[in-house]
């Protein structure tokens, strides 16, 4: 089963342009824009990477403080969120449970019918 926490919304689209076609944009607006648009590219190639090594990306809320200490060299910040590449067998239960609701949390469940 593969977990992602990236959600299923596309990408955030690239604002460079759109200084060329609004030049009175301002800047805040453009900076918060271009801000999204990096942490979401650097979370889906952290996400990208983990996943090659057979690993998840877990956020650091769901990680108890100690454990997190201890794995200090698995640690990616993107933006503000922490997270850490971890495999399976190397979470405990807890751990486990608390990222596959983080997932359902931020992916709701669309059911046919």
């Amino acid at each position: 089963m593969r977990l992602s926490i990236i959600p299923n919304s596309d990408p955030v689209k690239d604002p460079r342009t759109l200084l060329y076609f609004y030049p009175k944009m301002p800047a805040v607006r453009f900076a918060q824009m271009v801000s999204e648009y990096h942490n979401d590219d650097k979370l889906r190639m952290a996400e990208s990477i983990a996943h090659s090594l057979g690993a998840y990306l877990v956020p650091s809320s769901c990680l108890h403080w100690r454990f997190k200490q201890q794995h200090a060299d698995r640690k990616v910040q993107v933006g503000y969120q922490t997270y850490y590449s971890l495999r399976r067998e190397e979470m405990t239960d807890g751990a486990f449970q608390k990222f596959v609701d983080h997932v359902h949390k931020r992916k709701p469940v669309i059911l046919p019918g």
